[in-house]
């Protein structure tokens, strides 16, 4: 466990997506007679359709044919379309205004609604700015029930201007719009901008000593925004306060101590639950007793080698997304591997699989086929790892600890001689990773407890993520900070 005071320097719904929305330009709906008034209207100016005229469209064709004729003729109104004439282009877009502006005079909600869906999202969102909450809702409520099934654009819209985030999940309608999308994205970061929060928190209330650098707070704000677009593009509800990002998965954030946290660049997130796993300055021999624990964890629950310390600490140029996923499979057998202990069933089902399977064939890892002998390992390597001993019998609900399990001994910390060019020891003893009184920082609950999308946020801004990109030093789930 890296202490947060410590001074030690470190370099280190049932309906289909719809189609694009600019596509499909020539589709014809085969269940629509050329000679009807609603389709003959809709060829000449879709805008003019009244919402009776979409609900017989939709009784006759569909939602999904609908959709592609009024959003294929309204937004080539819009846009533009094959039109090279730039007056034209300019004329239809203002009849356009001016149809949706007398809309909203008249109250005639759908037919608004049907006009803002066939903008661009670069003119629906300052249109929008300009209209009342009142009438926000009255447009919204009109889409949902003339343009059930894709309504997306315009609810989307609606309330990232009235509430200033983002309808979860993303609605098929939105995601079939891929350039309105990095609109709305472009909008959001403008929203934060002001607004400041870093997950959920006011990025000046987060506590630091000393104080973050200011371009430092600017990243963090910035990834507050990609976390949330990642949130909402992976289909899940978007956290805006603190404690939704709680919830999420965000418990702390704060800075403190020495190297880059010393030079305000630096924050930890969940520093109880996210803690530094090996590679800590120093601490070489623990991490011999520490890397042989990862390596029985992998061996008996994944039947493969670990990827600690090894893939953290030469990445070969794998991305943070094959690199989250190669720390998230071990963190979960980590869980599954101290749950054992309590499951005597599933623990000899594991080592039968184990010694069953090639990996197991080969038994370099020196487990005992004898269920009870292989508790055994498991209970000590909990307090290897810095578990006490408190926590591993209440982990055992009562039951006594394993006779043979002790507490490890101490380990010292070394120091590099810059004049002899050796590692000296100290007497300053080296910090086990899951030792500390927080009841949150416990192996059975894995090491890594930061959401994906924070992650990968973080590194998409320019941070570095202390668990891989730290060199020799590798394995700090909790740290990012700026180089």
């Amino acid at each position: 466990m890296r202490s947060q005071t410590q001074d030690r320097e470190r370099d280190s719904s049932k309906r289909q997506p719809a189609p694009p929305v600019t596509r499909h330009v020539n589709a014809q709906p085969e269940h629509i007679e050329p000679a009807s008034p609603a389709r003959q209207t809709l060829a000449a100016h879709p805008s003019a359709l009244k919402p009776t005229d979409i609900l017989v469209l939709q009784q006759t064709a569909g939602n999904q044919a609908v959709q592609r004729m009024l959003t294929t003729g309204i937004q080539r109104q819009s846009q533009g379309g094959t039109d090279q004439n730039a007056g034209a282009q300019a004329n239809k877009v203002q009849q356009m205004t001016a149809d949706f502006d007398k809309a909203l005079q008249d109250g005639d909600w759908g037919k608004a609604a049907l006009i803002l869906n066939g903008f661009a999202m670069f003119d629906i969102l300052p249109r929008l700015e300009k209209m009342t909450p009142d009438q926000w809702r009255e447009v919204k409520a009109a889409a949902e029930k003339i343009m059930a099934g894709w309504e997306g654009r315009v609810t989307t819209a609606i309330e990232l201007v009235e509430h200033h985030r983002l309808l979860s999940p993303i609605p098929a309608g939105m995601k079939a719009d891929p350039q309105g999308i990095e609109i709305i994205k472009r909008y959001m970061k403008a929203l934060n901008q002001k607004a400041r929060l870093v997950f959920g928190r006011p990025v000046e209330s987060i506590p630091a000593t000393p104080p973050l650098q200011s371009h430092f707070k600017d990243k963090l704000v910035e990834a507050d925004t990609e976390a949330k677009i990642r949130v909402w593009e992976a289909g899940k509800t978007v956290p805006e306060t603190a404690a939704d990002w709680t919830s999420y998965g965000v418990q702390s954030i704060g800075s403190g101590g020495g190297g880059k946290h010393a030079e305000g660049l630096a924050v930890d997130i969940n520093y109880w639950s996210a803690p530094y796993i090996i590679g800590e300055y120093g601490e070489q021999a623990l991490d011999k007793e520490l890397g042989a624990v990862y390596a029985r964890i992998a061996g008996l629950i994944n039947k493969e080698k670990s990827a600690i310390p090894a893939l953290i600490l030469k990445p070969g140029g794998r991305g943070v997304e094959e690199l989250y996923d190669a720390l998230q499979k071990e963190s979960e057998a980590m869980k599954q591997y101290f749950g054992l202990v309590k499951d005597t069933e599933a623990l000899k089902k594991i080592v039968n699989e184990y010694f069953a399977s090639d990996f197991g064939k080969t038994n370099a890892l020196g487990f005992s086929k004898d269920p009870d002998e292989v508790k055994r390992q498991i209970e000590q390597d909990y307090l290897i790892l810095g578990g006490s001993i408190k926590q591993l019998e209440a982990l055992l609900s009562g039951e006594p600890v394993m006779k043979g399990v002790t507490t490890p001994g101490v380990v010292y910390r070394m120091e590099f001689n810059k004049e002899t060019k050796t590692w000296e020891k100290t007497n300053k003893p080296a910090d086990r990773p899951f030792q500390g009184p927080h009841p949150e920082r416990k192996p059975e609950s894995g090491f890594l407890s930061i959401p994906r999308e924070v992650v990968e946020a973080l590194v998409a801004v320019g941070l570095t993520w202390g668990a891989v990109g730290l060199g020799g030093e590798s394995g700090d789930i909790m740290h990012f900070d700026l180089r």
